[in-house]
């Protein structure tokens, strides 16, 4: 998590922030609290790289990063038991 975080912290630094640098970083931070078991910080930092992500492609959807970030989404919100959410991200 460390290298993460220190990697996001030299990409905004070079690009400022929200680059398509973080969107990746937050996402695999997703992935890595999911794996931890902290389902609350997956799903917020899977939140923050589609928020990003979105800002960047124009609010356009139709992207394989998109694709990617609701994927995990869906995964966290079956994990937590909550169908209807996941279903959203579907």
């Amino acid at each position: 998590m460390f290298y993460y975080e220190k990697a996001r912290s030299i990409y905004d630094f070079l690009y400022g922030a929200d680059n398509i640098h973080s969107v990746v970083i937050y996402n695999n931070l997703g992935g890595l609290y999911e794996q931890m078991g902290d389902l609350n910080k997956a799903e917020e930092m899977c939140l923050k790289s589609l928020k990003v992500k979105l800002a960047l492609n124009g609010g356009q959807q139709d992207n394989a990063d998109i694709a990617r970030i609701y994927t995990n989404l869906t995964q966290i919100k079956l994990q937590q038991n909550n169908i209807e959410d996941a279903l959203r991200f579907i």
